[in-house]
């Protein structure tokens, strides 16, 4: 009967509340744990927007390839077509041939 007196002393009840204690620290220290692994500077919220930004830079790449592509295609056709190039020096800055006359016809409001 002795040791049931001596344990429900104090002692016993600090124990108690030092379990609780330390078990209710455990508790937030995962919470504040698992918010940090979700919201912060390298968790899973920067991951998914890192993503995102990696999958936009990729589809702008190709574009930027098939338009680089499109005008390389561009260059060789200027380069080694005469007849292309005549064109577009006709068109772009309004040469004309020797011997060649240019009608330019003007419209009302120019």
């Amino acid at each position: 009967m002795a040791s049931r007196i001596r344990n429900s002393s104090g002692k016993g009840k600090r124990h108690g509340r030092l379990r609780g204690a330390l078990w209710w620290l455990m508790v937030v220290s995962l919470a504040l744990l698992v918010v940090l692994d979700v919201a912060g500077p390298y968790g899973l919220w920067k991951l998914h927007t890192l993503k995102e930004t990696r999958d936009q830079l990729y589809l702008e790449n190709v574009d930027k390839a098939k338009r680089n592509a499109s005008l390389e295609e561009e260059m060789a056709r200027f380069s080694k077509d005469k007849g292309v190039q005549e064109r577009l020096v006709r068109r772009e800055l309004g040469w004309v041939r020797d011997g060649e006359v240019l009608y330019k016809f003007v419209g009302r409001g120019q």
